[in-house]
Order: C-alpha cells, then sequence, then structure tokens
C-alpha cells in the first residue's frame, strides 16, 4: 500500500519503527478463526499472529521489524522514500491510533509481514518476497477485512500505486474495484495512485463471481459529498475560477427571456449569470446544495428538481446550461429528451462534461511528455470516481464515463443539432508543474453547443 512504502526509513536495513509507540494504544489482533490451517493457503509458512504472541517472543516490549529497501514486495509495495531515522518513529505514532487493526505474520520466529487498517482504510499490506505467493498475503488481508466487518464495516478502501500492476491484478481478483485516483504532490517527485474498494464480507473462493452493485446513484452520491463541494466550489483554486468558466462562456449566447441551469449545484454558474444579464432559474437534485444556493442569494430563482422532471412549461425557455453536471446525472439521455421538452424551437442547450478521453484513462507517469492509457473499454459506460486534493481540501467526484457518442445520440435522438464543439487546452498562465502541461496535450473538458429544431 502507498502509505506504507512512506513510512520506511533510510539505510540498507533499517527500523520501521516500534510497532507498539505506547502503552496506550489499543491493537487489535487476527480473529482466533483466522489462525486455523485452512485460511493459510496450501504452502502457507508464515503463521498470523495476535501482535502479544510478538511481544512474548521479544526481550523488549517494543519490538522492532527490520527490512531493508530491496525487500519491499512487488506484490504488495510501493515506492519507499527514504526518512530521517527520528521520522520512523514519529509516522507509525500518527499511524497506529487507539482501535486500529494491526495483524503480524511471522515465519519461525521472524516477522515476515504485517497488515494494519484505520477506520474503513487499509493503510498497510507489507510481506517479504520470499513468503509470496503462499498465502499468506491473502490471509493477512482476509484478517483484516474480517475485523472491519466485525466492527460493522462493510467496504474498505485503499490506495494502490497506478503502475503496480500485479497489486492491482491481486487486489482486483478478491472482490476490490477501482473508485477514483489521487494525485499525491511530493517535493520529491509527484506519484499517482488508484483508489479502491473492496467488500469485508468476503466470499469463498469456490463461489461464483457476482457483479457488484453501486450502493448510491449518482444523486445520492452528490448529496452524501454536498458540504465538501460548497467548500471546494467556492474556494478559489479550482479550475473553475482559474480558467474554465471562461472557457465555457464563450460558447454562450446573449441573454434571452428565460436561461434554465441544470445541475446548478451551489450555484456559482448561476450566480454569474444571473450578473451578466441572464433571466436565470437554477435546478438541482440534492437538498443541501440547493439549500447552499439558496442562502448565498435568496432573490435567485433555485428549484429542487430531478433533470428528468424539470418544473417548467413546455418551450418556456429559450437557454439551457449544464456545465459539468450531464455526467453525474444516471439518465442522461432522459435528461437531454426533458431539456428538449422545456426549450423553444431554436433554443440553445450549451453544455460542459469531463472528456470522454480524460475519464476513460490516465497518465502513466507525471511527466509533460507522459503516455496517456486507456486500459478498458473506451465505448461501455462504467461509474468511477476520483479523489482530489488541494490545498488541505478533499473532493470526491463521483461522475460516470460515456462515450462522445452516447452524448451526440442523445442530442440527435431529442431533435438537437451540434453548432459548436471546443476541446479547450489548459492556459498556459494556469500551468505551475510538468504534471500541469500534460494537460496541454490532452482535454480536460469538452463543451457543446446545440439548438434545437
Amino acid at each position: 500500500m502507498t502509505s506504507f512504502g512512506a513510512w520506511i526509513s533510510r539505510g540498507k536495513a533499517n527500523d520501521l519503527g516500534p510497532l507498539y509507540p505506547n502503552k496506550d494504544t489499543r491493537i487489535v489482533g487476527v480473529p482466533a478463526n483466522v489462525r486455523d490451517s485452512d485460511t493459510r493457503g496450501p504452502d502457507a509458512g508464515s503463521y498470523l499472529h495476535d501482535p502479544s504472541d510478538i511481544i512474548a517472543d521479544c526481550s523488549t516490549n517494543q519490538p522492532y521489524l527490520r527490512a531493508a529497501l530491496h525487500t519491499y514486495s512487488p506484490l504488495f509495495g510501493s515506492e519507499a522514500y527514504a526518512l530521517q531515522p527520528g521520522d520512523t518513529e514519529l509516522r507509525w505514532r500518527r499511524a497506529l491510533h487507539n482501535g486500529d487493526a494491526l495483524l503480524v505474520a511471522s515465519d519461525g520466529g521472524d516477522i515476515v509481514g504485517l497488515g494494519h487498517a484505520q477506520g474503513d482504510r487499509i493503510g498497510a499490506l507489507y510481506l517479504l518476497p520470499s513468503h509470496q505467493r503462499k498465502g499468506t498475503g491473502s490471509a493477512l488481508l482476509s484478517g483484516l477485512l474480517s475485523v472491519l466487518n466485525k466492527r460493522g464495516i462493510d467496504e474498505a478502501r485503499f490506495d494502490v500505486v497506478a503502475k503496480n500492476d500485479d497489486a492491482i491484478a491481486f487486489y482486483r481478483s478478491r472482490g476490490a474495484y477501482q473508485i477514483g485516483r489521487r494525485i499525491n504532490q511530493d517535493a520529491r517527485g509527484d506519484t499517482e495512485d488508484l483508489v479502491f474498494a473492496i467488500p469485508t464480507a468476503q466470499v469463498s473462493s469456490a463461489s461464483p463471481p457476482t457483479t457488484r452493485c453501486h450502493p448510491m446513484d449518482l444523486r445520492e452520491s452528490w448529496e452524501a459529498q454536498a458540504q465538501q463541494w460548497i467548500t471546494w466550489a467556492r474556494a478559489p483554486g479550482d479550475s473553475y475560477w482559474r480558467f474554465h468558466r471562461d472557457q465555457f462562456l464563450s460558447l454562450l449566447p446573449p441573454p434571452g427571456k428565460r436561461t434554465v441551469d441544470i445541475g446548478c449545484g451551489e450555484g456559482r454558474l448561476t450566480r454569474h449569470l444571473k450578473g451578466l444579464g441572464h433571466q436565470i432559474v437554477g435546478v438541482d437534485a440534492s437538498p443541501s446544495l440547493v439549500a447552499a444556493a439558496r442562502h448565498l442569494d435568496p432573490a435567485m430563482d433555485i428549484r429542487l428538481a430531478d433533470a428528468m422532471e424539470l418544473p417548467f412549461e413546455d418551450a418556456s425557455a429559450d437557454l439551457a446550461v449544464a456545465f459539468m453536471s450531464l455526467h453525474d446525472i444516471d439518465a442522461m439521455s432522459a435528461a437531454v429528451c426533458e431539456i428538449a421538452r422545456v426549450l423553444e424551437p431554436g433554443g440553445r442547450l450549451c453544455l460542459a462534461i469531463v472528456h470522454p478521453i480524460n475519464s476513460a484513462g490516465h497518465f502513466e507517469t507525471e511527466r509533460a511528455d507522459a503516455h496517456f492509457v486507456i486500459k478498458g473499454d473506451y465505448l461501455q459506460p462504467f461509474r468511477y470516481s476520483n479523489v482530489e486534493e488541494r490545498d488541505g481540501l478533499t473532493m470526491t467526484f463521483h461522475s460516470q464515463h460515456r462515450s462522445l457518442e452516447s452524448y451526440s445520440l442523445a442530442l440527435e435522438q431529442t431533435g438537437f443539432t451540434i453548432e459548436a464543439l471546443r476541446e479547450p487546452r489548459v492556459p498556459d498562465h494556469d500551468i505551475t508543474s510538468e504534471r500541469g502541461r500534460r494537460w496541454q496535450r490532452l482535454p480536460l473538458f469538452l463543451h457543446l453547443r446545440s439548438r434545437r429544431k
């Protein structure tokens, strides 16, 4: 796991710090049934232990795990950063809070691996190369998931370095699925992680594979993230404020009789269009976001409604705006059909979405000339989530990937003709790093203006 890779200290054979930083730390050991031999795999040469077993075998109550950089497992390991010796213990003290789960694997008295979880996050799963593919890693993962499941946690989350194909394949084979991506900004070099979720209730390997259903639809997901989005959207560092809003506005026609903002969220674009002279009405399905928009401008007309059931008469608007919202709507085609209903003949729909190329793949590295890779099926729709961090804020974006053809067909089948299509590049004034320059070669967003017949 990525976070554990950052805990390694400097040197060829280094202390990773005390497993038990202080007596007040309560560490949960492996349940008794996980120690049974039938859970260790046919060739398992190591055993899972309650941490108290380790203490009893040591002359000190603060045993140290020693490992060289090269012993980090290609299967479970990650990029290791050199740390000052004193930094190691500090990281352990921060990581092992009261109530954390820590499982240790040993072989002949030697510690060969460990797993650590805090809340619903698995922060570390480490195994020496000599003990790979013997069932030990699977037993560590199963043990952690069992502990979390007994605590009422249905799903655990964790990060994997994006280029660690072996680890990704291992976790997918055990029911994990990707929910997002994360960029770790560091002075020593940025890295990209994939964020995964895995059910804590594990099924037998003999059981038939199942298709996991997402617990919430996109509307519910955004309502759950509403407070985080309000903070994120109103902070000045977002791409909306830096360049994206103005790029999108260049596509819009002048104000007319009524503009409807579909998926207005907390209302930042709605307020701006009102200031530009539009007779604006905002619509969103999230009660929390609607309340936030109304609170900031009580005089603005904001409606709580679904995009598939707009609260307007037929042909009652001449402009509809869907800025970064259609990819966040489950029934996108039905929403476009409803927008067509409320627009008068000749009315326009202007939309901005995450570019389908963007949502389909990822850059392999942080370099400006990095290759962009699509490993899955671009043409098939799929749910995804991206975890983004900036300026101390964290936001999870839940969306639906769809091909460009899917949007084009939705417009075509509801009587729209595409007038303009734009793939705006990130402007030079916004580039502050090599990583940002990548998006001058591929588009982040797609803009469309279409006219209703």
